[in-house]
This record gives structure tokens, sequence and C-alpha cells, in this order.
């Protein structure tokens, strides 16, 4: 049974430790590049000419620096 806990556990950090994961500043977690684009974008929408969010974003992902480059990282695909 350790065995199997052990490999899961290699497992896991294999994909945290991958490409597509990034040490995030403000939350201090491990995550997806992509859900933090997402996070940061999430209901950003044109009300007469001015933007605001339809939808509550987490409050660690307004303004943060490190989310912004991902994101010009991610646009420029």
């Amino acid at each position: 049974m350790e065995a199997v806990f052990d490999e899961h556990q290699r497992l896991v950090s294999d994909i945290l430790s991958g490409p597509d994961y990034f040490t995030c500043e403000r939350t201090h977690t491990r995550m997806r590049k992509e859900i933090c684009v997402k996070r940061q974008t999430h209901g950003l929408r044109n009300f007469g000419g001015s933007w605001k969010y339809a939808r509550e974003i987490p409050s660690e992902c307004i303004n943060c620096e490190q989310g912004a480059q991902l994101m010009g990282d991610h646009n420029g695909r």
C-alpha cells in the first residue's frame, strides 16, 4: 500500500513541477498558468464604454504584476 502512495505522490509532484504550473507569489501556491489568466479576466465586460467586472474576481488577483506577465505570455502564444 505504501508503494502505491509513493507512486501517487511522485505523479502529483511531477505534475505540479511541470511547465504548465508556476508558484503564485500572492497566494503562495502552485497554480496552473491558465487558471491564473482566467482568474484575472473572469467576468470582465464592457458596460456603456466602461470596463467593469460582471462578477467578483479574487481580490488577490487584481493588479497582480505576475499575473499580468503570465497573461501577456498566454496571449503571445
